[in-house]
């Protein structure tokens, strides 16, 4: 009711048939209403425009994250027209930020890493991948300034 959504489904490596399913059925859920748009489609990394900003989405296990710029440069056709440019990916289920300064032959472009909402499964325990609080992460992007906040919403565990 207040403004338009747009839904982004990226895969992970560890539900990719399940979260997929998931989107499909949430989008079968919403089909007829306003204001709201699906982009469901596997591919692996994706790039959404929104005012001056190119902002991709990807799960982070496929390419190597130092690669991420210079593939957003080639894959994505708003390139040239973006002031800001950031990649937000979820596989390192901690919070995490890394800026690629200016260089090369590419220009900036800020990489963010989401939380996860899910507790630590046996593998992950193993690995010693424990301790980041269980949350979800909203990235907030205005249409000419771009990302102007973060907020994480932390469960109780």
């Amino acid at each position: 009711k207040i403004a338009p959504v747009d839904v982004v489904f990226n895969g992970s490596n560890h539900d990719e048939l399940s979260g997929f399913h998931l989107a499909e059925a949430i989008t079968s859920h919403f089909h007829g209403a306003k204001n709201i748009t699906f982009d469901i489609d596997p591919v692996d990394r994706k790039y959404y425009t929104y005012g001056d900003n190119l902002i991709a989405t990807c799960h982070g296990d496929g390419a190597k994250q130092n690669d991420l710029p210079l593939l957003m440069s080639v894959e994505a056709a708003d390139w040239s027209a973006a002031i800001h440019r950031h990649i937000i990916i979820h596989h390192f289920h901690h919070w995490q930020k890394l800026v690629y300064l200016y260089g090369k032959d590419y220009p900036g472009v800020t990489l963010q890493s989401m939380r996860s909402l899910s507790a630590p499964d046996p593998w992950h325990a193993k690995k010693g991948y424990v301790g980041a609080p269980q949350s979800v992460d909203a990235f907030i992007f205005h249409p000419e300034y771009g990302q102007v906040d973060h907020m994480s919403c932390k469960f109780a565990q």
